[in-house]
């Protein structure tokens, strides 16, 4: 649905090329991402389908166990072990 956001200087794995680019690189080209398979949780490249620019929104920083921090919207969905929240 719309409204979900990440930061755009946000990076993101290319899986065609191995690079970390701002999501904001989505939004000029057509390029693939790594998508998650609900059915076996395993990665594979994938294709976006619209790149929606919504201009500036409040962000929260969310840090995993592992220290990894994604700056998104309040509602951005994200799976934990408990499920999506």
């Amino acid at each position: 649905g719309a409204g979900k956001c990440l930061a755009g200087i946000e990076r993101v794995l290319d899986p065609l090329t191995g690079d970390y680019l701002p999501i904001t690189a989505w939004a000029q080209a057509n390029r693939a991402v790594m998508t998650l398979d609900t059915d076996t949780y395993a990665l594979k490249p994938g294709r976006v389908e619209r790149f929606w620019e919504q201009g500036e929104k409040p962000l929260v920083c969310v840090e995993t166990r592992l220290g990894k921090r994604l700056r998104c919207t309040a509602n951005h969905p994200l799976l934990t072990e408990n499920g999506w929240v």
